[in-house]
């Protein structure tokens, strides 16, 4: 069908599926069967240089350089600062769950109807918006249908072990649950992903945002210190990605889906969703944060493998590229993993010319094939916080010189 349409002399139609910047969307079905007719993969470079022509967005580029940004915290959240006397002792029958923690009648929730506000959707659930006790919330619903009774049963003791955990200003706080239909009432954060920010989101007071290397830095910081303290916990989060890190009104980084390691088992072997103007299944998903050990692994992930995802992670929020986009075509045809088959090769994602050398060494660090070379969230934790480690800007003086010139 794709070369039926167009040429290697021709450009690719209107209605290809595209992200903010040109490139073809390899989530879509469409995208993909359209990416080997359009090479050119990584046009965000281009696309900056395009937006800074417009004088509305450049003036709120410069605006948001001249705004000062809340520095980092000095002592960050500590793993006993937020347990309070909620802690998970690793045995649920002496855990004891935080009393804010509420069990709600679905009956009490009152769900947005509209479909348009449906927040996500997975193999195992779909997240909606609603109200409850007159506080926007944010709902996971569980396919009944499709979970297994040991599933069904597992879902409150996980429940209790997220519970266990407090609050957090890097994890998405949980409200309540209910077990007739099985529920998680989850915080609102009103941004939405951080995928969706870096690679869709095309308001330009946002995008200033996102531009500013600072925003970017705070936003790090908030996944390290929130991953510090789900390890603090004995909680291995086993699905960390963009598209589980929300971004509040303020900029700060809360982390989600983390816990349900049982249902997350159900899932692991699928293609990750999201879910858009149309059903998308992205190619690479899950797979392309996937520690590659875990492919051969009967065992659960574990630290390091979480450690592997944030290195995939940074290097994708500096060079605003989704990870092995370049790879994409190639990946076609060969599963939901192989994205994990290729960086079991010893292939990564290509860093962008922008990236600091320092910056550089910790991702290689992070996303080393050996597990034991990475390094722990608290020493992650030590390296980014001083001034000395930099992200840079998206929108960089080239590009505003390059109008101005023109101007």
């Amino acid at each position: 069908m794709a070369s039926a349409c167009t040429s290697s002399a021709s450009p690719l139609p209107d209605w290809v599926p595209r992200t903010k910047d040109g490139s073809v969307n390899f989530a879509t079905a469409i995208g993909r069967e359209f990416a080997a007719m359009d090479p050119t993969s990584r046009r965000r470079d281009d696309y900056w240089r395009s937006r800074v022509t417009d004088d509305f967005f450049r003036n709120l580029v410069m605006a948001q350089r001249q705004m000062s940004v809340p520095p980092l915290p000095v002592t960050p959240f500590f793993h006993g600062e937020c347990h309070g006397q909620s802690r998970f002792t690793g045995d649920l029958k002496t855990t004891v769950p935080d009393p804010n923690i509420s069990h709600i009648d679905y009956c009490s929730l009152k769900i947005t109807t509209d479909e348009s506000r449906e927040l996500g959707r997975g193999s195992f659930g779909v997240v909606l918006k609603g109200k409850w006790n007159d506080v926007d919330v944010a709902v996971k619903k569980l396919h009944l249908d499709q979970l297994t009774k040991k599933e069904k049963h597992s879902f409150p003791k996980e429940i209790v072990i997220l519970a266990s955990l407090g609050m957090h200003p890097n994890l998405v706080q949980l409200y309540g649950y209910c077990l007739d239909p099985p529920c998680i009432v989850m915080e609102l954060v009103q941004r939405g992903s951080l995928s969706y920010l870096l690679h869709y989101c095309e308001d330009p007071e946002v995008e200033a945002k996102i531009t500013d290397g600072r925003i970017k830095k705070n936003l790090i910081f908030g996944i390290v210190n929130g991953m510090r303290h789900l390890h603090a916990s004995h909680i291995v989060h086993g699905d960390l990605k963009p598209q589980n890190i929300l971004v509040t009104t303020e900029y700060v980084a809360k982390i989600t889906d983390f816990g349900l390691s049982t249902l997350r088992e159900k899932t692991s072997s699928t293609v990750a969703r999201q879910f858009g103007d149309d059903e998308q299944v992205n190619v690479a998903g899950t797979a392309g944060y996937m520690a590659p050990e875990l492919l051969k692994s009967t065992s659960p992930p574990d630290y390091s493998s979480d450690v592997f995802s944030f290195g995939v992670i940074l290097n994708e929020v500096i060079c605003e590229e989704e990870p092995y986009a370049d790879q994409y075509v190639n990946f076609a045809g060969r599963g939901p993993f192989g994205a994990a088959n290729y960086a079991k090769q010893g292939k990564r994602p290509p860093a962008s010319h922008n990236t600091p050398p320092v910056v550089k060494e910790l991702i290689e660090r992070c996303w080393a094939g050996t597990p034991a070379a990475r390094p722990s969230f608290q020493e992650l934790l030590r390296i980014i916080t001083p001034d000395t480690f930099e992200i840079p800007d998206a929108v960089n003086c080239m590009h505003l010189q390059f109008v101005i010139s023109d101007d």
